[in-house]
């Protein structure tokens, strides 16, 4: 995980837990999240995410490169999923651009 999204996800529980502080219920109540997650590469410019149980959601992402201009990044995002449905998050860069970097997104 990218430092830059390790910062949002640490920042997103500390949240959590204020807002359970404030509101009286527990951090996992306050903030249901996806666990036992397999995250991993779906040829060669995409990657997906499953997770299998827990609450809430999650989806892929791929940091990208190319493009007209080489250097030229972007973010694509999969489709949100819950555990309970089963469903891999798949998301790719497009035809001829660079997959540099990837991982998940809780919610």
């Amino acid at each position: 995980m990218s430092p830059v999204r390790r910062l949002g996800v640490v920042a997103a529980l500390a949240a959590a837990g204020i807002a359970a502080t404030l509101t009286g219920v527990s951090p996992a109540q306050a903030a249901p999240v996806a666990s036992s997650c397999l995250t991993g590469l779906d040829g060669p410019r995409g990657s997906f995410v499953i997770c299998t149980k827990g609450n809430g959601a999650y989806r892929s992402w791929t940091q990208c490169r190319g493009g007209i201009w080489p250097h030229n990044w972007y973010m694509r995002y999969g489709n949100w999923q819950t555990p309970s449905s089963g469903n891999k998050s798949i998301s790719a860069c497009h035809w001829g651009d660079t997959r540099y970097s990837y991982g998940m997104e809780l919610s």
